[in-house]
């Protein structure tokens, strides 16, 4: 054997929910995963260059299926208003290269202004930025002054919306995000409210479904996710499931999301920090409730996903208030305390997210796959705190972060 590069870690986990293996090479050849074999089934000689990760699990890269890398994690509203595209695209290349060193190989941008998400991508893979790889819907629909109408994404009709979701497509667009209903973050909507009508719903998913594209949407409110998921939406964000009553389970749906297969990603972990701040977001004050209490409605409402079949998977929604980039653990975390197991937690991050999104080629190790590869020190299917220690990080077979572990795992 010649060329290339021969991974062996202590514990291999695929990227599905499966337990680790041991005594596991992966053999990396160009951009690709070109074999993975037991170790003695390695030839005894080898020009190729061969690492050694003692104590570590090797798993695929993290995917984090929801973020906004022009947001800031601080204010988001305040410096997206504040800043030009130029420094908004800066500052996405910077959050960029940070998730990237932290084991986030890719992220799925669910909404930036004008082109600027494009723009970066296009920085990522010609070499220039070093970033994940981005899946990406451009400029969300919102109705006038609707949720993040700041991104540029306001349309008022049918033609606007097709017109709009052309454009995107155009422009590279993987996706097609539509606010369904208001959102925490933007001044004047209403988390509880509906944006567009049911029939506008159906007619941007028929409009994207015709440009090759699925639609994700935004929804808060129990209504919204409903009106969504009737409409044939492929993924929904937050779903919330808010009334005027509180958050409120309606088991019919989440038949039918079962059903659909409709994927949903939950978004905890921003309530979460809030909450470790001390602040209360205006989802709480809404209801009138603490964000104790918030929390654990909105816990018991994934649980009721989990155990009813709904195809849930990770995302952080980095970049909103309290929430960084690397947060996808702390998210990977909410999903095991609600009812997964650990290994079916990070199953949400790696193999089943990049199924759950059509990425066909990213989230397992196995041959012919990228060499999207990440270790980690430790068991992590033991213990999900071990994602938080990498000690390398491959993308596209380039490994971008190498650390030397240290011993006494095992």
């Amino acid at each position: 054997m010649t060329d290339g590069l021969i991974i062996i870690p202590e514990l291999l986990f695929d990227g599905t929910p499966t337990p680790v293996r041991r005594n596991t090479a992966v053999v990396v050849a160009d951009e690709y995963i070109f074999d993975v074999v037991p170790t003695n089934n390695l030839p005894h000689e080898s020009s190729m260059q061969t690492v050694y990760l003692p104590d570590s699990t090797l798993l695929p890269g993290i995917i984090d299926a929801h973020v906004h890398l022009t947001f800031d994690g601080v204010e988001p509203l305040e410096t997206m208003v504040r800043e030009s595209n130029e420094m908004l695209a800066l500052r996405a290349a910077s959050q960029a290269r940070e998730a990237v060193l932290a084991g986030i190989t890719t992220m799925r941008d669910c909404g930036g202004r004008d082109d600027v998400m494009f723009i970066l991508r296009e920085s990522i893979q010609s070499g220039l930025t070093l970033g994940p790889r981005l899946v990406l819907s451009g400029r969300p629909l919102t109705s006038r002054r609707g949720h993040c109408y700041f991104m540029n994404g306001e349309v008022d009709g049918r033609e606007a919306m097709t017109e709009l979701i052309a454009d995107l497509a155009e422009k590279g667009a993987d996706f097609i995000k539509v606010m369904a209903t208001g959102g925490d973050l933007t001044p004047g909507t209403n988390p509880l409210a509906m944006q567009f009508s049911r029939e506008d719903l159906a007619f941007i998913v028929r409009e994207a479904t015709h440009r090759g594209l699925q639609v994700a949407a935004h929804a808060h409110s129990l209504e919204g996710s409903k009106a969504a998921v009737e409409a044939g939406v492929a993924v929904v964000e937050h779903a919330t499931f808010m009334d005027e009553t509180g958050i409120s389970m309606d088991h019919s749906l989440v038949k039918r999301m079962a059903e659909q297969k409709t994927v949903v990603i939950p978004t905890s972990i921003p309530l979460i920090n809030a909450a470790r701040a001390g602040l209360t977001l205006r989802l709480a004050r809404k209801l009138g409730v603490s964000m104790a209490e918030f929390l654990a409605l909105r816990e018991a409402a994934v649980r009721d996903l989990i155990t009813g079949g709904v195809r849930l998977i990770a995302g952080s929604d980095a970049g909103a208030t309290c929430t960084r980039f690397t947060d996808i653990f702390g998210e990977i975390e909410s999903l095991a305390q609600a009812g997964m197991t650990n290994i079916q937690a990070i199953a949400a991050a790696t193999g089943d997210a990049a199924a759950a999104l059509g990425l066909s080629q990213i989230g397992r190790i196995r041959p012919q796959f990228l060499a999207d590869l990440v270790a980690v020190r430790g068991d992590v299917t033991k213990d999900l705190q071990a994602l938080r220690h990498i000690t390398f990080v491959m993308l596209g077979g380039r490994i971008v972060r190498e650390e030397t572990p240290q011993s006494g795992f095992l």
